[in-house]
């Protein structure tokens, strides 16, 4: 039987069905039409060259080898073409090029087939040999020139690229040399070293590498869904071999047992076992062809569920726009294994920013073309894409499938990703997780963008707040250093005056004693109301020294153990001649029992007193009372000084301890009144403060009279130590007289 028609049906058949494949999955790409019309030319010319060995007419045999060569001139630039323009959609050499080469292949196929390329045709030893015509030349330059070129093209094309696409010039190349490998060795070597010819039937098969190699390049590009298919298939299909092979030996073992009365029975033993092992192996095998065709093919299986678990996971841990949109597009280009992948953020109808991973330079797009597609729904495939301006935006971003990011109420921008590392179409499965996944990443950069909102307003506000911060502690700095001159001036002023004062006032007394001569009754008039208002003003004067030292803490207060009975004798000495002087009745009411002693600086506790007195006595009018009661508890001893006054209204209450806080109205003259400065009570209050006690005033309002009474801690030796102590860390300076 002659084997050279099924072996030429066969190469035939498998080239152009590879070729059809291929062109079919992608109608609109360059590259699988140039793949497709090469498998055609290779599948016409094994026809003609096969034809060309089944004649012994010279006139026959040379038309058919003029045809031969015909198809070679094609052959050879579609080769050329192929190597050029993988794994673009369009072929990008220069229109003027390309078409020179089209003619220049047209006149070279025109005359193969005239007598300019073989005159006339002889058989040498049964074999056809014709004769080169002029025309030998041209075809040498247009056909093997050509084909030196895609070489070449294909080595410099090698040297520098890399990723997916040196990995399909690798398989072409190795389709290339098998192929010229095979076809010098059987239809050269053989022939002309050893004279063995019976290889050369087999021509039509040895171009079968180089097609499957360019087929499975291109298909390893674009095409992932079939290749799953003939991955499971090539899985199956060994299996199915090799089991049956093994079947076969059992069964025929098992028949020679019937035939034969004569059979072993360790070969019984060893069948049996052998059986059960395939029985007991062959998930573990089938697991491991599959896993072996799948990494050939580059398919691998992954969980859409726990993809889209860990995608999310991101989108929820992640609220800052940068985190989130890198640590989304990393976990992406992982998961779904692809080069690269972007989100183009638009606002309004800009673009806001381009967030890429997996890109050299991150890329531009034209605003105009973002919004448009941005506009449109669904998912966009670069393959299938219709739309020029949709085009426009694949090139730009080199991506592959994109669509857009919608939010409840409106679009934010588009999710756009880059070829597989494996080369191949996006699966049903990738589509389906990026159509889930794109509203979800499009509400978390919308959450993400407002969050920036509010953190850029915190940060903003946090400036704001931190520069009013700095300009009020400047204030406060420049007041304290007013507040501070304002003290050392008062105390400056305050010892500067004193000391003419007091001269003043002690010259004024002398002349009203008579130590300068016998004054008359008018001048005395005078002099005593220059002297009250020396007087009056010493007073202010040291007011306003005690003020300066109780603010800056540099009032001195001896603590010390004193006894309250000998306190109100001498404050009561001291204010007896002014309280008669008034026409006032004066009563002091002690415990019948005996008082504990207190802790105070006597001098600080008799001014207090002598304060108090003194406004009792301004604020009563003629024939009233003033009582010092004394009552004591097992800690505190309260002095309170009860006058039968004007009295005040309970809402001044709270201006009594405050500087420069006056009542409204008093027994005297109303000039008299307004003389007070505010400052008595204020020093009264610190000094008491200064011992730990609390001081109080309370009237039932105007004419009811009034109360003020102030509480000071009972002596122990342990309670002084502590006030020392407290008021050390206070920073007051404390003279501390010895314990009596």
């Amino acid at each position: 039987m002659n084997i050279n028609l099924p072996i030429l049906i066969t190469g035939i058949a498998a080239n152009i069905l590879l070729g059809l494949f291929v062109y079919l999955r992608n109608r609109r790409s360059a590259t699988p039409l140039l793949f497709f019309l090469l498998t055609l030319d290779i599948s016409l010319w094994s026809a003609a060259n096969y034809l060309t060995l089944q004649y012994t007419d010279l006139l026959t045999v040379l038309y058919w080898t003029r045809i031969v060569m015909a198809l070679a001139v094609p052959q050879a630039i579609l080769f050329f073409l192929l190597i050029y323009t993988l794994p673009s959609t369009r072929i990008s050499m220069p229109a003027s090029r390309l078409g020179a080469l089209m003619v220049l292949g047209i006149i070279t196929m025109g005359l193969c087939v005239s007598p300019f390329l073989f005159p006339s045709i002889i058989f040498v030893d049964g074999t056809p040999s014709p004769t080169p015509g002029p025309a030998m030349p041209l075809f040498v330059l247009v056909a093997v020139g050509s084909v030196l070129a895609g070489v070449w093209t294909l080595i410099r094309r090698l040297r520098f690229s890399k990723g997916i696409l040196r990995s399909q010039l690798q398989a072409i190349g190795l389709g290339v040399v098998v192929m010229f490998t095979l076809i010098i060795f059987f239809n050269f070597v053989l022939v002309v070293l050893f004279q063995e010819s019976s290889f050369v039937s087999f021509s039509p098969l040895y171009t079968l590498p180089f097609v499957a190699a360019t087929a499975y390049a291109i298909i390893r590009h674009k095409f992932l869904d079939i290749r799953l298919v003939i991955a499971r298939a090539v899985s199956y299909a060994v299996l199915i071999s090799l089991f049956g092979l093994i079947y076969a030996l059992v069964f025929s073992s098992m028949a020679s047992l019937l035939v034969s009365p004569y059979i072993d029975p360790r070969f019984i033993i060893l069948s049996t076992i052998a059986a059960l092992i395939m029985l007991l192996t062959f998930p573990s095998v089938k697991r491991v062809i599959e896993q072996t065709t799948d990494a050939v093919f580059f398919k691998n299986k992954y969980d859409t569920a726990q993809v889209l678990y860990r995608l999310a996971k991101i989108m929820a841990r992640s609220l800052r726009l940068e985190d989130l949109t890198h640590q989304f597009l990393q976990q992406l280009n992982k998961e779904l294994r692809i080069t690269k992948s972007c989100i183009v953020l638009i606002h309004g109808q800009r673009i806001f920013t381009i967030i890429s991973e997996g890109y050299d330079l991150t890329p531009e797009l034209h605003e105009s073309v973002a919004v448009h597609t941005s506009a449109t729904s669904g998912v966009h495939h670069r393959d299938d894409e219709q739309d020029p301006l949709i085009q426009m935006v694949f090139e730009s971003l080199d991506a592959s499938v994109l669509l857009p990011l919608e939010t409840s109420d409106k679009v934010i921008g588009l999710l756009c990703t880059g070829e597989k590392l494996s080369g191949e179409r996006y699966s049903d499965e990738d589509v389906h997780v990026l159509e889930i996944i794109s509203p979800e990443v499009g509400v978390a950069i919308e959450n993400s963008l407002s969050y920036e909102e509010i953190r850029r307003f915190n940060m903003t506000l946090e400036d704001e707040v931190s520069r009013a911060t700095q300009d009020l502690r400047g204030a406060n700095e420049k007041l304290r250093q007013l507040d501070k001159l304002k003290d050392e001036f008062v105390s400056l002023a305050s010892h500067e005056l004193r000391t003419p004062l007091t001269s003043i006032r002690s010259y004024l007394w002398m002349a009203l004693s008579g130590k300068g001569g016998e004054v008359t009754e008018k001048q005395k008039y005078y002099l005593d109301r220059a002297f009250s208002s020396a007087d009056r003003l010493i007073r202010l004067v040291n007011d306003m020294l005690n003020i300066s030292r109780i603010e800056s803490g540099r009032l001195a207060v001896q603590f010390s153990r004193a006894d309250i009975g000998t306190i109100l004798r001498d404050v009561v000495a001291e204010v007896s001649p002014r309280i008669e002087e008034q026409g006032l009745h004066l009563n002091v009411r002690m415990p019948q029992d005996s008082v504990p002693d207190v802790i105070a600086d006597t001098d600080k506790i008799k001014e207090v007193l002598i304060n108090l007195i003194g406004n009792a006595i301004k604020f009563t009018p003629w024939n009233g009372s003033i009582t010092i009661a004394v009552r004591s508890d097992n800690e505190y001893i309260t002095i309170s000084v009860t006058d039968t006054g004007k009295g005040f209204d309970p809402v001044m209450r709270d201006k009594l301890f405050t500087k420069f806080g006056t009542l409204e109205t008093s027994s005297q003259t109303t000039s008299a009144a307004t003389q007070s400065t505010g400052l008595g009570l204020f020093i009264c209050k610190s000094i008491i403060d200064l011992h730990g006690g609390v001081i109080e005033g309370h009237s039932d309002g105007k004419g009811m009279g009034a109360i003020f009474s102030f509480s000071l801690p009972v002596y122990t030796a342990q309670k002084r130590e502590a006030m020392q102590k407290k008021h050390s860390y206070d920073g007051l300076a404390i003279i501390h007289s010895p314990v009596l």
